[in-house]
């Protein structure tokens, strides 16, 4: 009866461990996708930080271009009313 009994808690122990490395192994299947997640989200934050910045540069420069044009503009037509010109909108 004790054979049988060391038998039977022998098989419960291997059958308790293979449950449980079989519940680790799933535990560390999910830690290595988040983290492989967390490595590709931190990819793609760079990324959009990155496009950002250069969004707003462009503007920034569309921006400085288009005061710089109509600073231009107003120069010519103060010229031209100081030689006598009409303004085009009279013309």
């Amino acid at each position: 009866m004790k054979r049988f009994l060391r038998r039977a808690q022998s098989w419960i122990e291997r059958r308790a461990l293979a449950q449980l490395h079989a519940r680790i192994d799933a535990i560390d299947h999910r830690l290595e996708s988040m983290t492989a997640l967390e490595r590709r989200l931190g990819e793609v934050q760079t990324t959009v930080e990155t496009t950002a910045a250069r969004a707003a540069a462009s503007i920034e420069y569309s921006q400085g271009a288009a005061e710089s044009e109509a600073r231009v503009t107003r120069r010519i037509e103060a010229i031209e009313q100081m030689l006598g010109a009409k303004p085009q909108g009279d013309a």
